[in-house]
């Protein structure tokens, strides 16, 4: 083997090294609970650090949860729900493939609705 493969070998193998650990520490950084108020009712996404999700509904809007798995591309998460025999409970909130935009350590925001998500710290949830 020459010397130019091995030094290419050598820096394919540090760059999917680096790829894995940046993955996992945005996964770290993003899991905890976002969460947007309107209406009386509150819209909470809920994210772990092995891909998925939790999104709930409380208040007016009525109560649900919706389990799935999200991927992560860059700053978007791509959320794919789980079909809905996989859901946890009967009052199973069907809600569609959506995109979110991670703004920044603490923000998302949806795509497809613009309703922005807080992350909570103290249990409180955003209402801008």
């Amino acid at each position: 083997m020459t010397l130019f493969k091995k030094i290419l070998l050598l820096l394919i193998g540090a760059a999917l090294i680096f790829s894995w650990t940046t993955k996992k520490s945005i996964h770290k950084k993003l899991s905890g609970i976002y969460c947007f108020a309107a209406n009386e009712s509150f819209f909470i996404y809920e994210f772990f650090n092995d891909s998925s999700y939790q999104f709930r509904t409380q208040g007016h809007f009525g109560y649900s949860k919706t389990n799935g798995k999200y991927n992560l591309n860059l700053d978007s998460l791509i959320l794919i729900p789980y079909s809905k025999k996989s859901q946890p409970d009967s009052t199973f909130f069907f809600k569609n493939k959506d995109t979110l935009l991670l703004i920044d350590d603490t923000s998302l925001v949806s795509l497809n609705k613009k309703d922005k998500y807080c992350k909570t710290f103290n249990g409180q949830c955003c209402t801008d």
